[in-house]
């Protein structure tokens, strides 16, 4: 969803996005 919302405003954009997790917690960086 991040990526698609970069893309649909500037489609030669780029995006570092990392995911976090461990129990019971989701973490999105980057």
């Amino acid at each position: 969803m991040v990526v698609d919302t970069y893309l649909r405003a500037e489609p030669q954009s780029r995006v570092a996005c990392e995911t976090l997790t461990t129990t019971n917690k989701v973490v999105l960086a980057g």
